[in-house]
């Protein structure tokens, strides 16, 4: 697992989230959590709920979890 991926990983263990609070969370920008999620899920690590909750600015994120 490179370092973001831990980062994201990591905030993840916490609570489920989406990219943007992920982003928020730890300080990286949002076109850095999003391909380390695509990459966790492809190693199993990380999975959508299944759930969506509101972006800042108004859109709807699919919220990721720990596996």
């Amino acid at each position: 697992m490179t370092n973001l991926q831990q980062i994201v990983f990591l905030s993840l263990r916490q609570y489920a989230r989406t990219a943007e609070q992920i982003a928020i969370d730890t300080g990286l920008s949002g076109n850095t959590v999003r391909p380390r999620l695509i990459e966790l899920r492809a190693q199993g690590l990380v999975r959508k709920t299944g759930k969506f909750r509101r972006t800042l600015s108004g859109r709807s994120a699919a919220v990721y979890e720990a596996v």
